[in-house]
């Protein structure tokens, strides 16, 4: 057998008249690296950014995929009364499986792995728990409720190891392993809920900022109980007390300063702009502050944006008390014809096509009704006075905002006036945010109208967005401060490590 001869070829032996020609033929140099992982597609990025720790480094342990259900959404509800009365009598033992509700019919049926008849009688010993209905986040701003059940298998991945630090009253970052595009928009999320593994494109894995204690050294506690602690690698540990971190800070002090400067860094659109393509490979790359003054000042910053991405908590300003001035006219519930709002006639109801059920029941974004326009003359002053507050010009607001603004359809009669066009358009893990969250709620979907209190939701989630646009140049300015002066990872970083599943 002939053995071929090793060949080697270093891109520097490339002279500038071969480039030269090779470039007159319209073709790029490529330069596969074990960082890009060895890809041929043509990309552009920072050289500096594959000397930054990948966002997996930074963590102890316990990245791990969100919850799979793969049981037709029979776990999983915007209505927490409506999940409970179906997951009341799914484990009431004197309904017959022939008796069970249509909302169940996933439940009856053959899954991979999951077998209906012997999971129900496995779990009809424990019957229903009001406990395990929590909070479970679908989509970017799409907070729902499951129901969590570890055993059996009634969920298709139950992430047991994930439920238990959800107990801790824990905050996730969610990140993907890679994007399927480089212009996904926003690179993580940020969630003290369960997630769905699909609530970002193509799987999210979701980091602690605390761990909790194993089951093992669970069982093994007498008197005291273990704290939970930072899931910070060794080298992130090193790092914190490199810049001046010391045990008094505590844990999550010292978890929430990593992982907020991440989220802030994972917004600012000159860091996705600058290296989109290196986030569309890999996990993303973090640059870390060389001081701690830079590093809590990048925190606070992400702070405010986790506060923004966070539905349940209220934010002065944009949810609770004077709302600021530039999102007083976003959002608001209108009539077509100027008349009163009417919930009891369908003015409520989402049916202009933004959802449709595709193969196998699975929801499909339909094409929706919106209308662009300019902002009205009532609209530009509002916006102009919440500028001025800002401490930015009008031009610069709407370089965050979008210079015009759309009107976005439920139905024929009723819109969300004056959401901005960035605002619309915004984009977090691959997923256009209020329209992912329209598509599933198109009447037909789920088959009642809107309640009021969700209609007034999207408004609520069109000024938390605006108002996380408005951030973008700190955001920005932030990023470029860390960029000037960037801790050195180098050799005392941790080896890759491949994501828990």
């Amino acid at each position: 057998m002939c053995q071929r001869p090793e060949f080697k070829f270093e891109l520097q032996q490339l002279s500038e008249f071969t480039r030269g020609q090779i470039a007159a033929q319209g073709y790029d140099i490529l330069a596969p690296t074990h960082a890009n992982r060895f890809s041929f597609r043509p990309s552009q990025v920072r050289e500096s950014y594959y000397s930054w720790p990948i966002v997996a480094e930074l963590a102890a342990s316990d990245w791990l995929l969100g919850l799979n259900e793969n049981r037709g959404e029979a776990l999983i509800d915007a209505d927490r009364a409506a999940l409970a009365e179906r997951m009341r009598r799914y484990l009431d033992a004197s309904v017959s499986m022939s008796d069970l509700p249509s909302e169940l019919d996933a439940l009856r049926r053959d899954w991979a792995g999951f077998d209906p008849v012997q999971t129900r009688a496995e779990l009809l010993s424990g019957g229903f728990e009001e406990g395990k209905l929590v909070r479970f986040l679908a989509k970017p701003f799409d907070l729902r409720w499951a129901y969590a059940e570890t055993r059996a298998g009634l969920w298709n991945r139950s992430r047991s190891t994930l439920v238990r630090h959800a107990a801790l009253q824990n905050r996730f970052i969610m990140v993907r392993c890679r994007a399927p595009r480089a212009d996904d928009g926003a690179a993580f999320n940020i969630s003290r809920s369960l997630a769905d593994q699909h609530a970002l494109h193509k799987d999210a894995y979701l980091i602690p900022f605390l761990l909790a204690p194993s089951e093992q050294e669970q069982a093994s506690m007498l008197e005291e109980p273990r704290e939970a602690v930072a899931n910070l690698s060794e080298s992130a540990s090193r790092y914190l007390a490199s810049i001046g971190s010391s045990a008094s800070d505590g844990e999550k002090a010292k978890a929430e300063a990593v992982w907020l400067h991440v989220l802030a860094t994972g917004y600012a659109p000159t860091y996705l702009h600058e290296n989109a393509d290196g986030i569309r490979l890999d996990w993303p790359r973090i640059p870390l502050p060389a001081g701690r003054d830079a590093l809590l000042a990048s925190a606070k910053l992400g702070g405010r944006v986790a506060a923004l991405l966070d539905v349940e908590e209220p934010v002065d300003g944009v949810t609770t008390g004077s709302l600021r001035y530039e999102l007083r006219p976003l959002g608001p519930v209108a009539t077509a014809n100027g008349r009163q709002l009417d919930p009891a006639s369908g003015d409520l109801a989402v049916s202009a096509r933004w959802g449709i059920r595709g193969k196998g029941g699975i929801t499909m974004p339909g094409k929706g009704r919106i209308e662009e326009r300019p902002y009205t003359a009532e609209e530009q002053a509002l916006l102009r006075e919440g500028a001025a507050a800002l401490g930015l010009s009008y031009d610069q607001l709407l370089t965050c905002l979008g210079e015009t603004t759309c009107d976005v359809f439920l139905n024929e009669h009723a819109y969300w006036r004056c959401v901005p066009i960035r605002a619309w358009k915004y984009t977090i893990g691959g997923y256009q945010v209020v329209k992912k969250w329209l598509s599933y709620r198109e009447r037909a979907l789920l088959r009642r109208d809107l309640k009021p209190e969700e209609a007034r939701y999207v408004t609520e989630m069109v000024r938390r967005i605006s108002a996380i646009l408005l951030l973008e140049p700190a955001l920005d300015a932030s990023y470029e401060r860390v960029k000037a002066d960037v801790y050195e990872w180098g050799k005392a970083a941790s080896p890759n490590r491949t994501p828990l599943r």
